[in-house]
């Protein structure tokens, strides 16, 4: 079973900001009892009760937010700084509420600066510029746990053209 919401909101407080904000909420669970074979294996038996358990993978919340804003610079050219922002709750990776298998809650922080001009855009941007180390997914191989990242601290330049 799962139940949420979903809310999404983009609004211009005033000329030339722009904020948009995203949230979800996930309460998900089993429902009764089910029994599968233990993701760690060993222990006395080699099967685990999941009934109650939130499904693996589902952050109970995940909220996105977004600032930008946008400013004559010179002719036809514009300029904009932005800031971004990603947060999620806790999360299992698997059933069994395993502590080496659980994806700690996070927060991650970009930035960007650029101009536009007509069939022209220039971007410098920093994402996760706090270097936050994060997990993204953890299984268990035989007597391997394996976690997967997200990305370090990563800074680029776009240039972007029309035609």
């Amino acid at each position: 079973m799962s139940d949420g919401a979903e809310l999404n909101a983009t609004v211009r407080p005033f000329r030339n900001f722009t904020l948009q904000v995203g949230g979800t909420y996930i309460d998900s669970k089993v429902l009764g009892s089910y029994v599968i074979s233990s993701p760690v294996g060993g222990g006395a038996t080699n099967t685990i009760d999941i009934g109650g358990e939130a499904f693996p993978s589902t952050p109970k919340w995940q909220v996105d937010a977004n600032a930008e804003y946008d400013y004559p610079i010179a002719g036809d050219w514009t300029g904009f700084v932005g800031v971004g922002s990603t947060c999620q709750s806790t999360a299992q990776a698997t059933f069994g509420d395993i502590a080496a298998l659980q994806m700690p809650s996070f927060n991650l922080l970009d930035l960007r600066i650029g101009a536009n001009k007509e069939n022209l855009h220039l971007e410098l941007w920093g994402r996760n510029i706090t270097d936050r180390y994060y997990l993204t997914h953890a299984f268990r191989s035989t007597d391997t746990i394996t976690w997967s990242t997200g990305f370090p601290a990563t800074f680029g330049i776009t240039i972007r053209a029309t035609f």
